[in-house]
């Protein structure tokens, strides 16, 4: 960007004598007057001020005629500024700072309705825009904008203020959507778009103001307001009719009513229309009426909702049925405490929402006085929908079943049954519709799962069921003395257990290490022995054998718990036997595992949840009872290795010593003497 300097100007002041002032702007209205031509800016209809409208950046603020400013992101508006004006303190600057067009938008929509010729005058001055910049001047007809100006790719560095006049298409002409607007775009600080004397220029064709309005009458009062209408004129071009009262103006309004508020009952007043037509043109003939405000009534209506009642609907298009012991002016009503109040004709229809609703009914009489009235009544359009989540239609070999459903819609309860509606388990609401409840110690067997489920208007579902079945592999053993068979599946008392045994699994089952430690187990009630474990991709199978020692039959409970190689709990899981006295049974159990566990494991058999995991020679608790599986194949894999590394290390030792030893003998020389002369070897 090349260097620029600016000279500041200081602050012009005018020097006008004040006679003389007063002259010019005598002459410069009778000249407007005879020919009928308006300057105007500003967001207004053309001749609403019978002449002359500026631009309002001599107010030192864009809201004097509204103005609209808008930027794109990160760009700066156009502001009313005092440096460098191009005529008297203030005009219209940008400073975007931002080089995505349209940067900055300065827009004022005006009425040109009544007037032709319209042309569009103003003055700019463009300060160091280069070719990324961008300068336009641009007005609407109602349906697209047509650019009048605009730098495209050139750029401009103004030393003064250009004048720039531009009489516009037909389009323009009474036009009450019509617009103009400035756009620029800069992307430096230095970089500026500068607008003044901004001017919109028209020949007014209509003089003729519209006909009175008609039947002007007081319909209602109350204590603190006046109720007027009237009839409006047919005149084609008729645009307000303009309202006084007791000679104060109110309001421009194109309606044919006026209801004034805030009276003093029992006082008299006086209102008066004038007319007021596209082109401005206003008829200033009084036509009056006078009406007093009655005395204070301050009695609200008693109000009657006859329907909706206190019922449940299976609908959502609700009659609204209501009555009133007097003459109502408006009704209103408003759903279960909403914020809007909506205004409503007796009887009409209404849509609620399905569940619980409260309806509210407002009603005003003559004198604004409110009544109130509430109901409150349900929807419900919804079947309660059920949907089984678990159990499946499938064989278990656990005694630990989950029940899980999920209702359509947030139900109030859920239970089942097992056993034909005899026993049933009320299931725990997690919200959003979803139940659950563990069951514990299932025998082997068929089982039909029937579930129930209603909402919170008594509607019941029990139509949904599954039926399963639990299958627990059971192997009976002799209480014998446990020969045979190599072990395997035969009974084993406490003596072959003391303190820590290890026996080996086959490498390819990635278990190894089973370790068995502690001997009397619950005060030498049960026997516990693992017999195989075997891993596939996300199973743990276990084969074991419980032993009941007492002498009566007696239930035992254990927890199968698995452990990665941080010592994080992956999967648990609990079985439970009835064992009979001095009997010795043989269980097979699969245990669920993260198909993505890939390292090396700990399984952990106890009487009892394993909440904590020590650490110490081996991952074995030492003070409860139980079994613990290491699978410590990957350790095994990585000790090959680095032996491997070693060995590899030991030899290039050697090797390199060897080398050595041989550079430090030096050259061999073997001679065999033959006359004078040697053969060197």
């Amino acid at each position: 960007m090349a260097y620029k300097k600016y000279i500041k100007r200081g602050n012009k002041k005018n020097k006008f004598p004040f006679v003389g002032l007063i002259i010019i702007i005598i002459l410069i209205s009778l000249f407007l007057f005879f020919s009928n031509k308006f300057n105007l800016t500003g967001n207004v209809i053309l001749g609403d001020v019978g002449g002359t409208f500026f631009e309002g950046f001599e107010s030192g603020s864009f809201s004097a005629n509204n103005w609209i400013l808008s930027a794109v992101s990160g760009a700066n508006n156009w502001t009313v500024s005092t440096t460098n004006p191009g005529n008297g303190t203030y005009h219209a600057q940008s400073q975007p700072m931002s080089t995505t067009e349209p940067a900055s938008v300065l827009e004022l929509p005006i009425s040109t309705l009544g007037y032709i010729n319209v042309s569009f005058k103003y003055k700019r001055k463009l300060v160091g825009l280069d070719i990324a910049d961008e300068f336009k001047a641009k007005w609407y007809n109602g349906t697209g904008w047509t650019t009048i100006e605009e730098t495209l790719s050139a750029s401009a560095d103004d030393a003064a203020y250009v004048f720039k006049n531009f009489v516009l298409s037909s389009a323009a002409n009474n036009n009450a959507n019509f617009k103009i607007k400035f756009e620029c775009t800069a992307g430096a600080v230095s970089e500026f778009c500068r607008v003044d004397d901004v001017i919109i220029e028209g020949i007014m064709t209509d003089t003729t103001p519209p006909s009175s309005v008609t039947n002007l009458v007081n319909q209602s009062a109350t204590a603190t307001s006046i109720y007027w209408n009237w009839t409006n004129p047919s005149d084609a071009d008729f645009n307000q009719a303009i309202v006084y009262l007791d000679g104060v103006w109110k309001i421009n309004t194109s309606n044919n009513f006026y209801n004034v508020t805030g009276l003093t009952a029992g006082t008299s007043y006086t209102i008066k229309v004038h007319t007021k037509d596209t082109s401005g043109n206003v008829n200033n003939t009084d036509v009056n009426s006078i009406a007093s405000a009655s005395t204070l009534d301050t009695t609200p209506p008693t109000i009657t909702i006859n329907s909706p009642t206190n019922k449940t609907y299976a609908t959502t298009s609700i009659n609204l049925s209501v009555s009133a012991n007097e003459v109502i002016n408006t009704w209103k009503y408003t759903l279960n405490s909403g914020a809007t109040n909506t205004t409503f004709t007796p009887n009409t229809t209404i849509t609620v929402s399905e569940g619980s609703n409260s309806l509210t009914v407002y009603a005003n009489d003559s004198s604004n006085n409110v009544g109130s009235s509430n109901v409150n009544f349900s929807i419900d359009i919804t079947s309660l929908g059920v949907t089984i989540n678990s159990p499946t239609a499938t064989i278990y070999t656990t005694s630990i079943i989950e029940f899980n459903i999920t209702a359509n819609e947030d139900a109030d309860r859920a239970w089942f049954t097992i056993d034909g509606g005899t026993t049933n388990y009320t299931m725990t609401n997690n919200a959003n519709g979803n139940f659950n409840y563990t069951l514990a110690n299932f025998a082997n067997g068929d089982y039909i799962s029937k579930f129930y489920a209603n909402d919170s208007l008594g509607n019941l579902n029990n139509t949904e069921s599954v039926n399963f079945t639990i299958s627990i592999p059971e192997i009976f053993s002799d209480n014998g003395d446990g020969g045979g068979g190599g072990g395997r599946g035969g009974s084993r008392s406490s003596s072959e257990k003391s303190n820590l045994s290890v026996t080996e699994v086959p490498a390819n089952n990635k278990i190894s290490n089973i370790q068995n430690f502690s001997n009397n187990l619950l005060n030498e009630q049960f026997e516990i022995s693992l017999i195989d474990v075997s891993r596939r991709k996300g199973f743990v199978d276990v084969e074991y054998s419980v032993k009941n020692l007492a002498n009566e039959d007696r239930e035992v409970k254990l927890y199968f718990s698995i452990f990665d190689s941080n010592e994080n709990l992956n999967s648990e899981i609990e079985e439970s036997h009835f064992i009979q006295a001095n009997l010795e049974k043989t269980f097979g159990v699969t245990i669920p595992i993260d198909n993505n566990l890939n390292e090396e494991i700990i399984l952990i058999v106890d009487f009892e949840k394993y909440s904590s995991f020590v650490s110490e020679d081996a991952p074995i608790r030492r003070s409860i009872s139980g079994f613990s599986i290491l699978n410590s194949e990957k350790n095994k894999n990585n000790l090959f290795v680095i032996v491997l590394v070693l060995l590899f290390f030991i030899f290039i030792l050697l090797a390199l010593y060897k080398m050595i030893k041989n550079k430090k003998r030096g050259f061999f020389f073997k001679m065999a003497r033959t006359g004078n002369s040697c053969r060197c070897f």
